[in-house]
């Protein structure tokens, strides 16, 4: 698990260096279930699809 610092990220400016150390690890236990062979973290997402269609009057 890797991670970084981005500015535009929710958390970012606001986790010191040991705070988000801590994230770091949390997420490697949190995500192993999740982890695949290849390393990839992989899980099922709920989606909702929405078709229109535009009839004219």
């Amino acid at each position: 698990m890797s991670t970084e610092r981005a500015c535009a990220w929710t958390l970012g400016g606001l986790l010191d260096d040991a705070q988000f150390e801590c994230l770091r690890r949390e997420a490697q236990t949190v995500f192993r279930p999740f982890v695949e062979a290849t390393g990839q973290v992989a899980f099922g997402m709920p989606a909702l699809l929405i078709r229109a269609t535009r009839r004219d009057a």
